[in-house]
């Protein structure tokens, strides 16, 4: 009789030490899972984080301080040629270039709004595997997605313009530039802002051609394209390529260029598929636009 007492008095305790430590393993993966928040955000960031008025940004599940993003975060608007326009036309589709500063793994929110109202601005739309678009507290979200997140070249969405004109539209855009080391500290928030204004005609969507020329030839030997181009401009250079999905597979900034003409020759990724891209290139705030075909 005692050693059945016994028995269930052993059992009960068993019972119970499990049922605490399983308690405690809930608790530590509670707390594993709070530290480490951005882990489940690899597929996309939470809405509101874009830095737009009124809400906030990464940092509410990573660590550090909010740094400025001009000049670090890239944001292009590009028309049905795929070529960068600095205005919009009413109810016309455009599809959104990203980039930003480069990392293993990084994240970004944008979020478009009526720069008067802080309303919602246009319609946006995924492109699969690049991005992806939440709705929610009346506005849209384009945020990474699990495949995007670790892509050297950035990402893309499409945005169809609002029907009518509405003044100033500002794309708010917080990029998170991690270190990848499993914890929410160390990462880098670059938060920006990116306005277009209204075409007042389809005559207003043109590069500058007049203060920017340039030829682009793919040299089959090194994968490289070689870039020789006049400006009446000195300053710094931005170059973006593009394929004809719309996604952006190579950028480079070089702060060498001089009055006149220039010539600079980049370097392109040995896998980059055969097939014709297009080269936006920009000097300060000209831009222009060129077909490449890549043949190797």
């Amino acid at each position: 009789m005692k050693k059945n007492y016994f028995f269930l008095l052993l059992t009960a305790s068993t019972i119970g030490g499990l049922a605490f430590t399983k308690v405690s393993n809930s608790e530590k993966i509670s707390k594993f899972s709070k530290n480490n928040s951005h882990v489940k955000h690899g597929s996309g960031s939470p809405i509101g984080k874009s830095g737009a008025p009124g809400e906030s940004n990464c940092t509410d599940c990573h660590s550090g301080s909010v740094q400025s993003g001009d000049g670090i975060n890239e944001l292009f608007l590009m028309n049905s040629n795929f070529q960068p326009v600095t205005e919009y036309v009413p109810g016309e589709t455009y599809q959104v270039a990203l980039s930003t500063a480069a990392a293993s793994k990084r994240g970004f929110q944008v979020s478009p709004r009526i720069a008067s109202s802080n309303a919602k601005a246009g319609t946006s739309a995924s492109i699969i595997g690049s991005s992806n678009v939440v709705s929610g507290n009346n506005q849209d979200y384009i945020t990474h997605t699990s495949l995007s997140n670790t892509a050297a070249s950035g990402w893309a969405f499409t945005w169809t313009a609002p029907a009518t004109d509405v003044g100033d539209v500002t794309f708010y855009y917080a990029a998170n530039i991690t270190n990848a080391n499993g914890g929410s500290g160390g990462d880098v928030i670059r938060t920006s802002q990116h306005t277009f204004a209204a075409a007042q005609s389809s005559a207003s969507l043109k590069e500058n051609k007049k203060d920017l020329e340039l030829a682009v030839g793919f040299v089959k030997d090194n994968s490289s394209l070689l870039l020789t181009y006049s400006t009446l401009q000195a300053g710094s250079a931005f170059v973006n390529i593009i394929d004809m999905s719309g996604k952006s597979v190579f950028t480079k900034r070089f702060d060498n260029v001089k009055i006149g003409s220039n010539e600079e020759q980049i370097f392109l990724n040995k896998d980059l598929k055969d097939g014709v891209y297009v080269v936006n290139f920009f000097v300060n705030n000209n831009s222009i636009s060129k077909k490449i075909m890549i043949s190797k």
